[in-house]
């Protein structure tokens, strides 16, 4: 589902596997047809091994548009 950051906002995203899976990777994706730079600082992306399951990036929109995005996970079964 891509999420909305504003002008100057700081944006915490997930993605969560479904449950049976865990996860091992993921990432984000850059919405727009707007040409680079998209002035999109990603300041991190990690698995968030709480439950196993869950993809996490936290971002932030330097630039002076809105921006969109979307972060996924690569999921695996869990046994």
């Amino acid at each position: 589902m891509p999420r909305t950051i504003h002008a100057g906002q700081l944006l915490t995203a997930d993605a969560t596997c479904p449950s049976g899976k865990k996860v091992t990777g993921g990432g984000y994706a850059l919405f727009g047809t707007n040409p680079p730079p998209h002035e999109l600082r990603v300041l991190a992306s990690y698995a968030e091994y709480t439950n196993g399951q869950l993809w996490r990036v936290v971002a932030e929109n330097t630039g002076a548009r809105t921006l969109q995005f979307s972060v996924y996970a690569v999921c695996v079964n869990a046994s």
